[in-house]
């Protein structure tokens, strides 16, 4: 459904819910129809809100259809949405928790729930930073993927978040562990990227990837092949997602390491510098 679609829906599922608060059908369609306006640019100033009220919707739905996991995964979605756009960290964590205790429902009404599976893993990446033993969720969210990939060997996003549950768990090793664990962390992105080359996410744990094993080299010219190849992949995420903040301020950073892996006043630095701040820019206008 496109956007027009969705915003003439809205008010539609709405104003059925105003006559029939527990209609089953009425509560999913505007809790999708709020989560997709959400992602739309025009609503940038009311995000949070729509996804509000979307995780309203689907804790309501929780309640009249309980027996449903796609609803209970409905709702660990848009908890998780609004989770990322909280600012007080302790009500984020709440969210989360909420999240991951509706994933955690889902599996247990079914199983085989692919979809749960991997979102569980998702929100418990999202957890990890906030928690004083965020090693133990990187190692829960990889047991999640790793579920969601024995029930569904063709789901891409899986893929691509176990990639990105390695690379959390490579910040609590050193050495040859951490070596070992974004190296696999990069096989986890080639299989997503086999899987699905439109979706512009695994360019970006591949590239941050190849930037941490970047810093992994004391010689700055060992680093310089990784660089560059992390560039490569952070201009692949902008080429599928031209509006893909993250994308472009990883480049400009991977730029800016790999400038810095040539001497001061060589020919190179400078233009790669003047590249980096070209690509923060765009950054920081998308953002805006």
């Amino acid at each position: 459904m496109d956007d027009q679609k969705w915003e003439e829906a809205c008010p539609l599922w709405e104003s059925v819910l105003q006559l029939d608060p527990n209609n089953v059908q009425a509560l999913e369609g505007a809790g999708l129809a709020n989560a997709n306006m959400a992602e739309m640019p025009k609503y940038r100033e009311e995000k949070h809100s729509l996804y509000e009220k979307a995780s309203q919707m689907f804790g309501r739905l929780t309640k009249c259809d309980a027996n449903n996991p796609k609803e209970w995964c409905n709702s660990g979605l848009t908890l998780n949405k609004v989770a990322n756009i909280e600012a007080d960290e302790t009500r984020r964590r709440e969210l989360l928790q909420q999240a991951s205790n509706a994933y955690d429902k889902a599996t247990h009404l079914d199983p085989n729930y692919a979809p749960a599976w991997g979102n569980w893993g998702s929100v418990l990446n999202d957890l990890a930073p906030l928690e004083e033993n965020s090693q133990q969720f990187f190692l829960k969210a990889i047991e999640k993927h790793q579920e969601a990939v024995k029930r569904d060997p063709n789901f891409a996003v899986a893929y691509d978040n176990w990639g990105n549950s390695l690379i959390g768990l490579s910040k609590h090793q050193e050495g040859d562990e951490k070596r070992k664990r974004l190296q696999e962390a990069i096989e986890m992105c080639k299989k997503a990227n086999d899987l699905d080359p439109k979706f512009p996410f695994p360019y970006i744990r591949w590239g941050i990837a190849y930037c941490e094993l970047a810093n992994l080299e004391v010689d700055e010219v060992k680093k310089r092949p990784y660089v560059i190849a992390a560039n490569k992949k952070f201009e692949e995420a902008t080429d599928l997602n031209p509006q893909f903040i993250e994308a472009w301020s990883n480049w400009g950073a991977a730029l800016t390491g790999l400038a810095l892996t040539y001497p001061q006043n060589s020919a190179e630095r400078g233009p790669l510098e003047r590249e980096a701040k070209e690509k923060f820019q765009r950054a920081e206008e998308l953002g805006r």
